[in-house]
């Protein structure tokens, strides 16, 4: 194995030519066209003892395909790129192109207060569609129709403990009928505990139950 000396040649991929259809571009065993059993070396039909001249698929003299004397068997113009030279050719696809700056990318000075009076109101644009709508606000706060306050004020109540107890007249639609019902004073400490505990229990109870929760001396 020591000092014997390789011949080495650079690889060159050979034409692919078919027996089958005699065509180039593609091997026997992947032709799409069906098997035509005919004469691998000149393409006939005849015997299989039958004299016949051989002609090469690829070039078309009288040889069998792929033979030496073929001068047309290698792929012309294949040459095995070397690895800096792929590098420089990914590098220079990859590569973008250097930024340039444009005389339309800056406004002329006269430009100034349009440009910020364009941005101001697409500033304010952007705040009224991040805020919600006033509609929006007033469907969640439960104290700001006059009917309303007026129950927090009798009450002297903190808003989130009498929003929960007015959840109860909105399923009966009756929520006028319950600014009149209140008691025009302000409820003891054993209503006040009556309360809480009527609003820890089931915050979403209806008027029939939180009567039963709270009794006569609420007037509900």
């Amino acid at each position: 194995m020591f000092g014997i000396l390789y011949a080495v040649f650079n690889f060159q991929p050979k034409v692919k030519a078919c027996l089958n259809c005699r065509q180039v571009g593609h091997r026997r065993d992947v032709c799409p066209l069906p098997n035509r059993l005919t004469c691998s070396s000149c393409g006939q039909k005849h015997p299989k003892d039958y004299p016949c001249t051989p002609q090469c698929v690829i070039c078309g003299d009288a040889h069998k395909m792929g033979d030496r004397v073929c001068k047309q068997r290698f792929q012309r113009g294949f040459s095995r790129p070397s690895r800096l030279r792929q590098r420089l050719q990914q590098e220079h696809q990859h590569q973008q192109p250097e930024f340039q700056l444009e005389k339309d990318s800056f406004p002329s000075i006269g430009d100034g207060n349009c440009s910020s009076e364009s941005k101001s109101a697409g500033r304010n644009r952007r705040n009224r569609s991040k805020s919600p709508g006033r509609s929006a606000l007033q469907s969640r706060d439960f104290g700001t129709k006059p009917e309303k306050r007026e129950i927090f004020r009798k009450l002297s109540r903190p808003q989130k403990t009498i929003n929960r107890i007015l959840r109860a007249f909105y399923q009966e639609n009756r929520l006028e009928d319950a600014a009149h019902q209140w008691r025009p004073r302000k409820t003891t400490e054993e209503e006040d505990a009556l309360i809480k505990a009527a609003v820890v229990k089931d915050p979403f109870s209806t008027t029939n139950k939180v009567k039963e929760e709270l009794g006569l001396s609420l007037s509900l």
